[in-house]
């Protein structure tokens, strides 16, 4: 995003929206943009296979564990039916989207992780990490899990496991999110740009999509995202948008 407000490229790819911040650096630089989402993402929360008790937590479990000051040291503090081993806390580094997203939708807007959690600026070794430790804990993109479901397990959140089927339909609630390509609409004009966009949109993104093990946009929502591209209009429709909701949801109510 900074390159994207400094001009210096044309299309910025984010996993979360854009911020207001980032919006008002833009339109300070004179930067209009035109917000498409491409695909569909669910934070999977994962466990070391040998975990045979965490098999579904709530958003409030998760926030228990993750918050600062949380006075949670092993799994037992988290649920009574849980044994008494130390849980060890991991994910991804503050410079990935996916931190930002779970940061907001399970802690709150801007607060703080707890001192002890182990983020990793690598994915695979955050994997790696869970893997290796039966009492470990973390969450990592559905394409993270997909690809190494012989590694680690995913943990229900509120009853609903991640799948394609949960993620796109929006019961994998909160932790469902678009993913999202962001275009400075003077570049819309260029033949390849718009190649570009169109390309992300069709038959080739979606299998682009599915290839990377990420969720394909049900049809309305493409429909709804190329009507709004079509138009030429300019700003975020996600930018605070409630977690959770659909794209369909989400522009249907612009």
């Amino acid at each position: 995003f900074q390159k994207f407000e400094r001009g210096e490229i044309q299309i910025c790819t984010a996993s979360r929206p854009i911020k207001e911040e980032e919006d008002a650096a833009l339109k300070k630089a004179g930067i209009e943009y035109v917000e498409v989402p491409v695909a569909y993402d669910g934070v999977s929360i994962v466990v070391n296979p040998g975990n045979d008790w965490a098999k579904d937590m709530s958003v409030d479990d998760l926030k228990k564990a993750y918050a600062a000051n949380s006075p949670v040291k092993t799994w037992k503090d988290l649920n009574p039916a849980f044994p008494a081993e130390p849980v060890k806390l991991y994910g991804p580094s503050d410079n990935h989207g996916t931190y930002e997203y779970f940061q907001e939708a399970v802690l709150g807007k801007k607060q703080p992780f707890r001192s002890d959690y182990q983020a990793n600026q690598e994915y695979n070794a955050i994997i790696q990490s869970v893997a290796g430790d039966k009492d470990a804990i973390a969450y990592v993109g559905y394409n993270y899990f997909a690809e190494n479901t012989d590694k680690v397990k995913a943990v229900a959140v509120g009853g609903v496991i991640p799948s394609d089927a949960t993620i796109a339909d929006g019961t994998y609630r909160p932790l469902s999110r678009p993913l999202f390509v962001y275009v400075a609409k003077k570049a819309m004009d260029k033949p390849e740009v718009k190649a570009f966009v169109e390309f992300a949109l069709g038959e080739g993104g979606a299998a682009a999509v599915k290839e990377a093990k990420y969720v394909p946009l049900p049809a309305d929502a493409i429909e709804a995202v190329k009507k709004r591209v079509a138009a030429g209009t300019t700003g975020s429709a996600f930018m605070n948008a409630e977690a959770g909701r659909s794209v369909a949801q989400v522009l249907a109510a612009k």
